[in-house]
């Protein structure tokens, strides 16, 4: 589930904003009166890699940004923290975080209720790791919908548009799992109107949060049958909306027997879909039990769920917003990654990703309004399904690539 080759198909819906790294310095040493904290305190203008700003000279003290630190003056003696460069400090401020909004659409097909043994099913293997992926802290910045198909009015668009659970803040551990678990498996699999209404409801996010970016997870066991569904209708409702609001598929079973979904995922621009193996035995021998397959069902979903979490990280940032009378100095701003596992990286300066396309740019040198990351860089990243982030640190010159 974690091959970087599948990671790399979602790179590009994601351009949603991602937290920063957890704590934060002092002031810059090698700042001046005219420069604080990579903030212009006249307001004059800022430099930026291209044309740095105003020169440094003098000693900090411990001033701090956007509440991070505590404020202090220039030259009042205090010692400089350690910086990105080893000679002054700098201020990680969180990024401006751009909504995302994942509408799940899954099957509650009485094939989902089929055994696997050792009193287990599908859907109770299922279950648990789709409640994990909504209460999981891993989970912060993303709001999320629930519904399954089929509904009673089982042709009905408007019965999908409709979720059982709205669309809510994650991490949340009541909401989903009430309604998860008021449902049980019976029906066919209407895949045409449950996309249709899953995509009208994504559409509505979309205007109603501007600049949200918006996708649908269908989940399903099975080829869409019922109410005229078929994989080439199915496929041509997620073209319809994609790029803008792309379509991931999760597949319940295996791959040989739902190669077919591949279409419907190539048709909402996500590329291959990801497969959950429902057979004991399916894994080569390793897993030879009906036991070992709910286990195995459970790590594979919420795998395929921990990619598409992860490819929510923002490879499109926003520029801080400045204090009063303060204009950002484009040449003292670096961006700071924070795997999963704790290691800091500060990404360089990349003005056209050249070099194999690491690093980091802005989108207008000469008139910058976002942070972008380099593609290279941005794969790393939104591969990191752990809970990886990013920060924007400010005060230091510049790092860029050599």
């Amino acid at each position: 589930m974690s091959d970087p080759r599948r990671r790399a198909l979602l790179t590009g819906f994601l351009t949603l904003a991602a937290l920063s790294a957890a704590t934060a310095a002092a002031a810059v040493s090698c700042a001046s009166n005219a420069t604080r904290n990579g903030f212009d305190v006249d307001a004059g203008g800022g430099g930026s890699p291209e044309e740095p700003g105003p020169a440094a000279s003098g000693a900090a003290g411990s001033g701090g940004f956007s509440g991070l630190g505590s404020p202090g003056a220039i030259g009042d003696g205090g010692a400089p923290a350690p910086g990105l460069d080893g000679a002054c400090a700098s201020t990680v401020s969180q990024a401006k975080q751009v909504p995302v909004v994942l509408v799940f659409m899954f099957d509650r097909s009485g094939s989902m209720g089929d055994s696997i043994g050792g009193g287990q099913t599908k859907w109770s293997a299922l279950v648990p790791a789709l409640e994990a992926f909504f209460a999981d802290p891993k989970s912060a910045g993303i709001s999320a919908s629930l519904q399954f198909f089929m509904q009673p009015d089982e042709c009905n668009v408007a019965a999908y548009f409709a979720p059982l659970v709205p669309v809510t803040a994650l991490p949340n551990s009541t909401a989903f799992a009430t309604a998860i678990n008021a449902i049980s498996p019976s029906g066919e699999t209407p895949t045409q109107p449950a996309l249709q209404g899953a995509l009208q409801y994504a559409a509505q996010q979309v205007a109603q949060t501007p600049g949200a970016k918006v996708a649908v997870v269908l989940v399903t066991d099975g080829e869409p049958n019922g109410c005229g569904s078929s994989v080439p209708n199915v496929a041509g409702t997620a073209q319809d909306a994609a790029p803008g609001i792309p379509t991931y598929v999760i597949g319940i079973g295996k791959a040989s027997d739902l190669k077919k979904l591949a279409t419907i995922a190539e048709a909402g621009a996500t590329g291959q879909p990801f497969f959950v193996s429902a057979d004991a035995g399916a894994t080569g021998g390793s897993c030879g039990d009906a036991g070992c397959a709910a286990q195995q069902i459970e790590a594979d979903f919420e795998a395929a769920l921990g990619v598409i979490r992860g490819a929510t990280i923002s490879c499109d940032l926003q520029l801080p917003t400045s204090p009063t009378n303060q204009k950002l100095d484009f040449g003292k701003v670096n961006v700071v990654y924070t795997g999963s596992g704790g290691q800091t990286t500060t990404l360089p300066y990349n003005r056209d990703c050249s070099g194999g396309g690491a690093g980091w740019n802005y989108d207008n040198p000469q008139a910058p309004t976002r942070i972008q990351v380099c593609p290279s860089s941005c794969a790393t990243i939104q591969g990191d399904t752990l809970g990886a982030s990013l920060g924007i640190a400010l005060g230091c010159a510049t790092q860029s690539a050599q």
